[in-house]
């Protein structure tokens, strides 16, 4: 038996392993092969929502966007937005851009080819513009006649890269600069495909299926979306 769930457990890593060498190759193809660094960039970025739109639960959508609130404001440009496709009934696409309501994000996620200190400190400037846009909560019916509220949990921040420029990859120069990313800027998840995953302030030499695995228990544990207050969306728009 316990020889049978080995057997389980090693087909699970070898097909990601075969993933993740494919997403190597094809980023690192991108980068010898593209030499307009946006271009480049958005290349990548695109590879990395497909990989998540494959792997997420279908209750969850993976898209380039920004962010919106109910008074009108908005996030920057977001390269790997998760969010709620339940509750995404207010989710816009004008001309190709997309805008999200900030009740249904789940993640934010900015991507590079690699981490450094300034694409660390863009990234957690990026992720801030999300959460601290206003979340509304509406009173949900449940079966039994009473309501209920959603209370909204912190959105969860990530980075994403190919590899680390830092030396070793999550070094004391690496945990002091995001240790130094506080509040709104915290950047709770740091995944490179060559140097593994940092979660908080545990690094860990761990694969693509790890980082999947880790990203769903996160997105898990946030539980639903609150529902949207229309009545907010519509007393501002007046």
């Amino acid at each position: 038996m316990a020889k049978r769930e080995s057997s389980k457990r090693s087909v699970l890593r070898s097909l990601f392993e075969a993933k993740q060498k494919s997403m190597l190759t094809d980023l690192g193809a991108i980068r010898k092969g593209v030499f307009h660094a946006p271009t480049m960039g958005n290349a990548g970025q695109k590879r990395w929502r497909e990989l998540l739109n494959d792997y997420l639960p279908n209750r969850y959508r993976v898209d380039e966007a920004h962010v919106i609130d109910s008074e009108g404001n908005q996030s920057e440009q977001i390269d790997l937005l998760i969010y709620d496709r339940q509750y995404a009934s207010l989710a816009i696409n004008q001309d190709g851009i997309l805008y999200v309501p900030a009740e249904s994000v789940y993640a934010v996620c900015e991507i590079k080819q690699n981490v450094t200190k300034q694409h660390l400190e863009y990234a957690a400037k990026k992720i801030e513009s999300v959460r601290k846009l206003k979340r509304t909560s509406a009173l949900i019916t449940q079966m039994t006649g009473t309501t209920a509220r959603k209370i909204p949990k912190s959105i969860l921040g990530c980075f994403i890269a190919v590899e680390s420029d830092y030396s070793p990859a999550f070094g004391k120069s690496f945990v002091k600069n995001l240790n130094a990313l506080k509040l709104n800027k915290k950047v709770d998840l740091v995944f490179t495909l060559r140097d593994g995953l940092h979660i908080g302030k545990q690094p860990a030499n761990t694969s693509l299926v790890e980082f999947l695995y880790v990203l769903l228990s996160h997105l898990q544990k946030l539980g639903n979306a609150p529902a949207i207050d229309f009545d907010s969306y519509l007393k501002n728009l007046n």
